[in-house]
């Protein structure tokens, strides 16, 4: 049931089915593209391209401010330093339960930069769903709106022993040592920044090579799944494959998402309930 081919060469409609779509490292022959590889590299280049152009435009107190990309950076640093001075590890999850508002991007950017990753919460979530959320994606870090939602997560604290530092983005902090303001955290990273620099960029780097070799998997229904296999293959799409709940395909993207990839394999359902016998 394999059916290998690059570009959608040798790859028939097969009428099966797949949930799950995987994206492998390079070869170690491959010569990596010269296009940014992660949203951390992407938003470095965008800085350094168009540092004075407005990246932002959001509501303040003032009524509406603007930031600038070089602005954007900054503060991104600083978040992100704050982070790793504060023991964020590569990969581990830093939660955001906010409104949407500046912060929360710049939250987002900054957790990608320091090489973490993003787990969100909708703000009108429970205390029960939030606490959920938390401890099934096992956060380290949680970026919290104002008090109200801050109060979700007191409430549910003790079940949260993964849960290392909470970041209010607006409000002050009560000096349990627990949670800490958005300000305090930024000021710590420059102070990071200051005593390591140079060290914003080498992170920004490795996550840049780093994440060119994971491996990604998309789960999703139909059509948009076979869709988006015909498209990675580069096939047409009367000749994608149709999937049902349940299968598994394997895809090799060497040269990222936009340049192609090439199926290794292919496992509908009665061969993956066959496996699990």
């Amino acid at each position: 049931m394999s059916h290998p081919g690059r570009c959608g060469e040798g790859v028939p409609p097969i009428r099966r089915a797949s949930i799950s779509i995987r994206c492998v490292r390079p070869r170690e022959d491959h010569v990596p593209s010269s296009q940014p590889r992660s949203v951390a590299a992407l938003f470095l280049d965008r800085v350094g391209e168009t540092p004075d152009a407005e990246a932002f435009r959001h509501p303040s107190a003032r009524g509406w401010s603007s930031l600038s990309w070089r602005d954007t950076e900054a503060r991104v640093r600083a978040i992100a330093c704050g982070l790793r001075a504060l023991g964020l590890a590569p990969e581990e999850r830093c939660a955001i339960l906010s409104s949407t508002r500046i912060e929360w991007i710049l939250a987002d950017l900054a957790i990608v930069c320091a090489g973490g990753a993003t787990t969100t919460i909708y703000p009108s979530s429970t205390a029960d769903e939030c606490a959920f959320i938390l401890s099934d994606s096992q956060s380290a870090f949680a970026f919290v709106e104002d008090a109200d939602q801050l109060a979700k997560l007191r409430e549910r604290r003790g079940g949260l022993p993964a849960l290392r530092k909470v970041v209010l983005l607006g409000g002050d902090a009560a000096g349990d040592g627990w949670v800490t303001t958005l300000a305090e955290l930024e000021a710590l990273g420059r102070a990071e920044d200051a005593a390591r620099p140079g060290r914003f960029e080498e992170l920004a780097e490795v996550v840049d090579r780093f994440r060119a070799k994971a491996l990604v998997a998309v789960v999703g229904h139909e059509p948009s799944l076979s869709a988006l296999l015909a498209r990675l293959l580069g096939t047409p799409q009367e000749a994608r494959l149709a999937f049902k709940k349940g299968g598994a395909a394997l895809l090799e993207v060497p040269d990222g998402l936009a340049g192609g990839g090439q199926l290794v394999w292919y496992l509908p359902p009665r061969l993956l309930r066959a496996l699990g016998e």
